[in-house]
């Protein structure tokens, strides 16, 4: 089984790790992102939460493009 280490100096997670732990990036060493499935989760659970305003922007423009509506 070939096993990556996640760049991420502070990962939660036991390194290395078996590469089904890793999000598929064409670009990346062996195909595969060099930070783990549960750093990339939890830099985006951090971003979401340090910017409601963009957050709320996205959805928004989500919505009005799918659906013709605004939660404004």
């Amino acid at each position: 089984m070939i096993t990556k280490t996640c760049f991420n100096s502070e990962c939660p997670a036991d390194n290395p790790q078996p590469l089904d732990n890793f999000h598929k990036q064409s670009t990346g060493k062996h195909g595969r992102n060099a930070r783990c499935r549960v750093c990339v989760t939890q830099a985006q659970l951090d971003r979401e939460k340090n910017n409601p305003q963009t957050i709320r922007r996205r959805r928004n423009s989500h919505y009005l493009r799918e659906y013709g509506i605004t939660l404004d």
